[in-house]
């Protein structure tokens, strides 16, 4: 009996030992699982004790399959690697952020791409780290961040420069010069093809690239061969009479933006459109979108056209002096100090561009009675135009990459004629005019900072004035005291607009470059309008508007780039947020092809509202949105295309669609009954191929469009859409450049 019971003793104190110095296994099977929600699960499946922060441990992802003989164990090995440790308090396992674990070192790499010789920013450069594509900024800044290596492969690029191609290692406000495809020395020569690479166009969805630089290798260089050279391209109109604004996709006049040093260019009439809303001799880059813009840019439903202008030389004094059939244009740069320039560019017509003797006017004397003995008579008409602008800018580029200027441009143009002419029934005398004055200005700070991020500070100035002026009347009886007046109408229309806008630029990591910025803009439009049949008329209106847009550009590998973001605008008069969703892919593929995709809302709170008169004739005059009488613009754009690549051969296919409503046209039809402003919606949709070579020094390219825009306003008699004015079915362009140094055809 005593041997029974000691051996049950024995039994029973081992097994309370072994027991309290073993614990039972854990069994771990999860895949890509957050770590706060398996440690709950071991929690209660093994009725253990665990304390830890849940929205800490929510950011580890876990992916295990395996058995451990212990808790302890098993908790060890889950935060193995993590920055985190652990500790027994009593049955309770204490899970806690581990501060002597350091986080993974950073590498930055950033700098500015520069012009050889002058030092001029190269904006929007585009540079190639690690295989992974980052677009430098609008002064030529770029940063990017890295946890794994400190010495880098980058390529820069920019149109009408050599590629650098190079290896560099971790730094920041490093300098990278690159050399115009065209450069003399004063020892050797160097050249390269100027005349090729003349458009840039298939990296992205809806935008293109213009290299200036071919502008002296054009017809009507220093006056519009800018604005000559955008038509050659596809998907912007060159044939119809809508040639003094750009038509972009079927957009309506008003509806792109023409953007110089940051400010808006309304544009003059100037002379048959062959001068160009800005001097080309200043111009250091181009930039259009034709449609599925992303964040950055705002206000407009068509397109936007960004144009940059030179900063001066700060090395030593360099000029230009250039006069064609039209106009003089002279530039001048001076250095002032190291790192510092004044740049001045004046162009101006020296003769009256137009002929008299093109513009007489040709009738019968008495009226014209059509019995054959009318006398022939030659009206004598008196032309006169003139044109000038100016261009004044001041820069001055500080230390660690930072830039400040001050931009300023005024120009006008001024059309009149008039005569003077006795006939049997009495004298007739009429005097037209037309006068255009465009003023803009922008100051400019970009604060480049020690970790690569950068934040620019812009302030703008933009204000057009168009007046109108015409006056028929013909003066009978003796001494000519009866007048009858056929003509008197004045029309006065202006636009301005301030902007004051803040912009930041983020380097996260290699994968993320966050975007954001915040604005204000005020806008201010007068129309004075009076003639023979109707009381004068006077519309004054004026907006303020707040804006901000945030945009996350994303590289998920080296095929794969996109960006994501929106924009908000609130406009103060009118109460209401509209929100504008933005979304652009572009993936590279199989070998040399890229495919791009863009999507997004738009909306327009200043526009050139329509007027058609009951012979069609049609004008456009500029009015600020009250959401009222003069709606807001809004427009949806898609974009997808495909692109080729390969030995100096270019390949580019895009198809689009665009519907845009709140347009406003006033309509005039005698006797029809439908006098009175209407509103209306329109659609576009079409085609773009570009198929380009260059060779030999030598450039061709053919451009193709294919495209229909429709409109459907409420005083149609059927509710069904109609042709736009500016719907232009077909339209085929091609170039050939022709390099035989010195002569260029």
């Amino acid at each position: 009996m005593g041997r029974k019971i000691s051996i049950f003793l024995f039994i029973f104190l081992f097994r309370i030992f072994y027991l309290n110095g073993q614990e039972i296994n854990v069994n771990i099977n999860v895949k890509n699982s957050p770590l706060n929600k398996v440690l709950i699960e071991i929690r209660d499946h093994y009725n253990i004790q665990i304390s830890f922060n849940d929205q800490l441990l929510s950011q580890f992802k876990i992916s295990i399959n395996k058995t451990f003989y212990s808790t302890e164990k098993a908790i060890k090995s889950l935060i193995e690697g993590l920055p985190l440790s652990f500790e027994k308090n009593g049955e309770v396992f204490v899970i806690f952020p581990d501060k002597r674990i350091k986080k993974p070192k950073t590498y930055l790499f950033a700098g500015q791409v520069l012009e050889w010789g002058t030092l001029e920013p190269l904006p929007f450069s585009r540079v190639i780290i690690n295989e992974r594509n980052i677009a430098a900024d609008f002064k030529g800044t770029f940063a990017f961040v890295s946890t794994t290596d400190s010495i880098f492969t980058v390529r820069f690029s920019h149109l009408g420069y050599y590629l650098l191609d190079t290896v560099a290692g971790a730094g920041a406000n490093q300098k990278f010069l690159l050399f115009p495809a065209s450069t003399y020395l004063p020892e050797v020569i160097v050249k390269n093809n100027p005349i090729e690479k003349s458009t840039q166009i298939g990296d992205l969805a809806g935008t293109m690239k213009i290299n200036h630089r071919i502008a002296n290798f054009l017809p009507g260089y220093s006056d519009n061969s800018l604005m000559n050279l955008l038509r050659l391209q596809p998907g912007i109109l060159a044939s119809g009479e809508q040639t003094n604004d750009l038509i972009i996709w079927g957009s309506y006049e008003g509806h792109s933006q023409v953007l110089f040093d940051n400010y808006t260019i309304y544009g003059l009439k100037n002379f048959n459109d062959n001068i160009s809303a800005f001097n080309p001799l200043v111009t250091k880059d181009i930039e259009v979108y034709k449609g599925g813009f992303d964040a950055r840019y705002g206000d407009r439903v068509g397109g936007i056209v960004n144009a940059t202008g030179k900063n001066g030389n700060t090395q030593s004094p360099a000029g230009t002096l250039s006069i064609n059939n039209m106009t003089l244009n002279g530039l001048a740069e001076i250095p002032l100090g190291l790192n510092s320039a004044l740049l001045l560019a004046v162009r101006q017509t020296y003769y009256n561009l137009y002929d008299s003797d093109d513009l007489n006017l040709y009738g019968t004397r008495g009226g014209g009675t059509g019995n054959g003995n009318d006398d022939n008579v030659n009206v004598n008409v008196f032309p006169d135009y003139a044109f000038h602008d100016a261009n004044l800018k001041f820069t001055s580029n500080l230390k660690n990459g930072d830039l400040f200027y001050v931009s300023l441009y005024g120009g006008s143009d001024k059309f009149s004629y008039d005569f003077n002419e006795g006939l049997t029934i009495g004298n007739f005398l009429k005097k037209t005019k037309e006068e255009n004055i465009q003023k803009g200005g922008s100051l400019f700070y970009g604060k480049t900072w020690g970790q690569g991020n950068n934040t620019n500070f812009t302030y703008t100035y933009s204000y057009l004035q168009n007046d109108y002026y015409d006056n028929y009347k013909i003066l009978s009886g003796r001494n000519n005291r009866d007048t009858v007046t056929i003509t008197n109408e004045v029309t006065e229309n202006g636009i301005s607009e301030y902007v004051t806008r803040i912009d930041h630029r983020f380097a996260m990591n290699e994968t993320h470059a966050l975007e954001g910025g915040f604005g204000f803009i005020h806008n201010q439009a007068k129309l004075y309008e009076k003639n023979l049949d109707a009381a004068p008329i006077l519309i004054e209106s004026k907006e303020n508007r707040l804006n901000l847009f945030v945009q996350d550009n994303i590289s998920l590998n080296k095929r794969v780039d996109f960006k994501l973001g929106f924009r908000l605008n609130y406009p103060v008069e009118i109460q209401k947020i509209y929100f504008e969703p933005r979304f652009s892919a572009s993936v590279s593929a199989y070998k040399h092809w890229k495919v791009n995709a863009a999507w997004g809302k738009y909306n327009q709170f200043v526009s050139k509202s329509s007027s058609v008169d009951d012979e069609g004739n049609y004008r456009y005059l500029w009015m600020v949105s009250d959401n009222q009488n003069t709606p807001v613009l809004q427009a949806s754009h898609f974009v997808v295309g495909t692109s080729y690549h390969f030995n100096d051969f270019t390949f580019s296919f895009e198809s689009y669609r665009k519907k845009t409503t709140g347009l406003t046209r006033y309509v005039d039809l005698n006797g029809k009954n439908k006098d009175g402003i209407y509103q209306g919606k329109s659609r576009s949709y079409g085609l773009d191929l570009f198929v380009k070579k260059d060779f030999h020094g030598h450039s061709a390219w053919i451009a193709y469009s294919l495209s229909k825009t429709e409109e459907l306003f409420d005083y149609f008699t059927l509710d069904a859409y109609r042709r736009a004015p500016q719907d232009q079915r077909h339209e085929i362009k091609f170039a050939v450049l022709i390099n035989r140094d010195p002569f260029f055809l």
